[in-house]
């Protein structure tokens, strides 16, 4: 999790992505996907840069606007900055807004409801290679889906086969 612009105090996410690449033997798993949760854009460029030939893969989340600059760094790791976010298209960051409109105006918090509505999911899949370093051309993409009744994420399955990988951020804070 990043640190900047966050409320909490956590442990540096370079320091801690050592700590936890280390626990593993290097060709242990066939790929590693990292998901970096990072308010700002320049933290998770420094972070994927960091990672660059260590990871299969960096996604950043938190943002929920998902950014267009996918792409394979120099040394081929994956690197999307923000996957967006899944939830209700017509609504701020998956809150009604009514609600937040009514709350910027007044400058009062006022109780925070989900929005209703198309859904929409921002992803990415990544081909990762064999050797788990190897990264295909990938895509990113914003879908909307139609709903005719209430969309629970909690009834949401997303499957994913072969060697594909993928992301899903909920866009409620």
């Amino acid at each position: 999790m990043g640190r900047v612009f966050m409320k909490t105090q956590i442990d540096c996410p370079m320091r801690k992505a050592d700590e936890i690449l280390g626990e593993f033997d290097e060709g242990e798993f066939d790929a590693v996907f990292v998901d970096f949760h990072a308010e700002t854009t320049s933290e998770k460029r420094v972070l994927g840069f960091y990672l660059d030939g260590r990871v299969s893969c960096m996604v950043g989340t938190h943002t929920h606007v998902p950014t267009a600059d996918e792409q394979v760094l120099p040394k081929g790791t994956g690197y999307l900055t923000d996957a967006g976010m899944c939830g209700v298209k017509d609504s701020s960051i998956g809150v009604d807004k009514d609600i937040m409109i009514k709350e910027l105006l007044s400058q009062v918090p006022q109780k925070k409801e989900i929005a209703e509505g198309a859904v929409e999911i921002g992803a990415v899949l990544f081909d990762i290679g064999k050797d788990g370093n190897r990264i295909f051309p990938f895509y990113n993409s914003l879908k909307e889906l139609q709903f005719s009744e209430k969309f629970s994420f909690a009834d949401a399955e997303f499957h994913l086969g072969g060697n594909l990988g993928g992301l899903c951020s909920w866009g409620q804070n």
